[in-house]
């Protein structure tokens, strides 16, 4: 069933779907606080790659992920190398996350994000915008000038960072 309450309607379809779980085989009532953790995680994931592909990767083989530890990034991540390996993929992550982002193995590379100047090496490249931190994205857009192909905003993991994107060049960052 879905909720179809007012205040959940800005939200994804896929946050506002329930099932039942019995009849499903692959359900297991020891992991239901996992599942119901990583699920609408890991389905976003897959729904930012079928949308990247449906829409020919804006012509770039490279995409940019912001908060690259969290969870939705990390999700991401792993859709599009086993989904399409041949999108090269980036992470930025604080300074302190660079290790642990690393060892997952999912990124091609990791910069912290007082490195971010090392995009300036790519060239035209999707932006996923997990942090929502709009210094961020205006730091991102600065490194790759006249080089973002499209900036999709996923998340707030920066929640307390916000910030306006109206002043960011075209393309704009869309939800």
């Amino acid at each position: 069933f879905r909720d179809m309450a007012a205040h959940r309607q800005p939200m994804s379809a896929v946050y506002n779907q329930y099932r039942r779980l019995q009849a499903d085989p692959a359900h297991d009532a020891a992991r239901e606080d996992l599942r119901m953790l990583f699920e609408p995680l890991f389905l976003t994931s897959f729904l930012i790659e079928d949308t990247l592909r449906r829409a020919g990767w804006y012509g770039t083989d490279t995409v940019v992920l912001t908060s690259a530890s969290s969870k939705t990034a990390l999700g991401t991540a792993y859709v599009l190398r086993e989904g399409s390996p041949q999108i090269r993929r980036i992470g930025l992550t604080s300074a302190a996350h660079v290790g642990f982002v690393e060892k997952t193995g999912l990124y091609d590379a990791v910069l912290a994000y007082d490195a971010i100047d090392g995009l300036g090496s790519l060239g035209e490249a999707v932006l996923i915008d997990f942090a929502g931190n709009a210094a961020l994205l205006q730091a991102a857009y600065a490194a790759l000038p006249d080089r973002v192909a499209q900036c999709l905003r996923v998340g707030v993991t920066h929640h307390d960072a916000g910030g306006e994107t109206a002043l960011l060049p075209d393309p704009k960052p869309v939800w």
